[in-house]
This record gives structure tokens, sequence and C-alpha cells, in this order.
């Protein structure tokens, strides 16, 4: 894994041990190895990880939205 995937770990780690009574849903993108490092983490905690979520970030698909808010 590249650094910022190994310190995305870490600080997801000091999470899921801080609140080790809780459960979690894992939201990413397919942008950062977000796939990989979640997957990896809910296998090792999976009955602390509820759900993993990942989005698309390839292709024109992945573009921004305008905010519906009109802000």
């Amino acid at each position: 894994m590249s650094p910022a995937a190994s310190r995305k770990r870490s600080g997801i780690l000091d999470i899921l041990n801080a609140f080790s009574g809780s459960r979690f849903f894992l939201v990413g993108d397919s942008g950062e190895q977000d796939l990989e490092l979640y997957a990896q983490i809910a296998s090792e905690r999976h009955t602390q990880i509820l759900a993993v979520f990942i989005r698309d970030a390839s292709g024109p698909e992945s573009l921004l939205l305008d905010d519906p808010t009109g802000e």
C-alpha cells in the first residue's frame, strides 16, 4: 500500500479501537486505494464493520454535480 493508504489505515484503526463497541460503515472512492484498504480492514474486523461503500471515481460520470440547494 502507498504511504497515504498506510496513514489512512492507522487513522481508521485508531477510531475502531477507540469505539470498540461500535459498528461502522466505511465509505470511500476508487481513487485512493480505499477498496483494497477497506476490504482488508473489514475482513480483520468483520464484527465491527457492517458494510463498505465505494464510489467509482473514474470516467465522465464522476464529475461533481451542482449543489441541489443552489448554494
